[in-house]
């Protein structure tokens, strides 16, 4: 029985590959380290302690998001043209066709 070892099962048997940018990399090290976990269970724990979103939870966040992207389109077409008729010299007129009487009111 000299020289015969017992063999530990791993902890953690499963293994596989992840993919990331060097950004990516740099954050996930960042947060492993704030959270004192390796960077190996860091995703782990972040992605089993919560749960996943579905196809629906993501098409609902895409929607949201386009429709904050057209908001922001429709707000600076309205600065546009509130302010296409304001003088060159801001100082000159002061108050004048600058639009903040409709904010006044």
């Amino acid at each position: 029985m000299k020289g015969s070892k017992k063999v530990r099962q791993k902890k953690y048997p499963k293994m596989f590959t992840l993919r990331a940018t060097e950004g990516e990399h740099e954050r996930l090290v960042l947060r492993a380290k704030e959270s004192q976990l390796s960077l190996s269970r860091f995703p782990m724990g972040c992605e089993l302690s919560k749960e996943a979103l579905t196809w629906e939870d993501r098409q609902q966040r895409e929607r949201a998001i386009i429709q904050l992207i057209r908001a922001g389109n429709n707000l600076n077409q309205i600065a546009t043209v509130v302010y296409q008729d304001e003088p060159d010299d801001h100082d000159s007129n002061e108050g004048e066709g600058t639009g903040g009487e409709l904010l006044r009111t």
